[in-house]
């Protein structure tokens, strides 16, 4: 009876022990799948992510010439047509130094350049103030000297200035001797005079003929001799009107930014057929 009891009391023992572990182990079990379950997630979701990535960009057996929209050619824009202004002169044309001349696009603002060669002659040799230097007897005076200084020196006309400036500008346009000197500035005299400063106050003078540049010779170096008519008008019996011609040698400067030199001045018979002649329609540009 003793033995049965103690056998009986150990089973109930171990029926107790058996239901008392029991919930723990399903506890620690359920604990462990809700500590896994996070955790495992995360990491499949970030890898499934990655490899569709990079599946997408970097196709392993794409054709090597499917198409694809990163190579696909940009339409070409259409060409920008130019609305092109007038040409424009930038620098003179002379017989030895071509100029230039532009036209730009009001569109856009660009520019196009070429050689400029009109007027060439004229702006070479052309000086209407020659026609005061002219005389029947081919000798240069004073007073022809300060007709050409009042048809030329605009910057000096109805101002205050002195003899001596007016003087040295002429000497760059005519050789004079110191005699011809003297007589250029007693013939300044005539003008508005002051003596206390000596000053005087040029003013202009009358053209008197129609007077044009023929043509041109080249004599050697820089010599030139340049022809021109003179349209005269004298009152004559049958009221005529006179044209003379002119041969007038200079010294020329003008494409090297100089000035011409007068060197003598000679009536002619005749314009020579020899001369190079300016074109149609030219004229002298500012």
């Amino acid at each position: 009876m003793l033995l049965l009891s103690f056998v009986a009391c150990d089973e109930s023992n171990n029926e107790e022990a058996s239901l008392t572990q029991s919930p723990t182990a399903t506890v620690e079990d359920q604990n462990n799948e809700n500590e896994v379950t996070p955790t495992v997630a995360p990491d499949n979701l970030t890898t499934a992510v990655t490899q569709t990535t990079t599946a997408t960009n970097t196709p392993t057996n794409a054709p090597t010439n499917a198409p694809t929209s990163a190579v696909t050619p940009t339409p070409t824009a259409k060409a920008h047509q130019h609305s092109w202004g007038d040409w424009k002169k930038e620098t003179k044309a002379y017989i030895d130094k071509k100029g230039s001349e532009k036209r730009v696009c009001s569109t856009c603002q660009a520019t196009e350049t070429r050689e400029r060669t009109a007027n060439a002659a004229y702006n070479s040799f052309y000086d209407g103030g020659y026609q005061y230097v002219l005389s029947s007897n081919n000798n240069l005076t004073a007073f022809n000297i300060m007709g050409y200084a009042c048809h030329e020196f605009h910057q000096y006309m109805y101002k205050t200035t002195k003899r001596t400036v007016i003087l040295n500008e002429l000497t760059k346009y005519f050789d004079m001797d110191d005699k011809m000197k003297n007589d250029v500035l007693e013939d300044m005299k005539w003008y508005e005079y002051n003596e206390a400063t000596d000053e005087i106050i040029l003013s202009y003078s009358a053209e008197s003929c129609n007077f044009l540049l023929e043509g041109y010779k080249h004599l050697g170096g820089n010599k030139y001799a340049t022809y021109y008519s003179a349209e005269e008008f004298y009152i004559e019996e049958d009221n005529t009107q006179v044209i003379r011609y002119y041969k007038i040698e200079i010294e020329y400067n003008r494409s090297n930014g100089g000035v011409n030199k007068f060197v003598s001045v000679y009536i002619v018979d005749a314009i020579p057929n020899d001369i190079k002649v300016p074109a149609n329609g030219e004229w002298i540009e500012e």
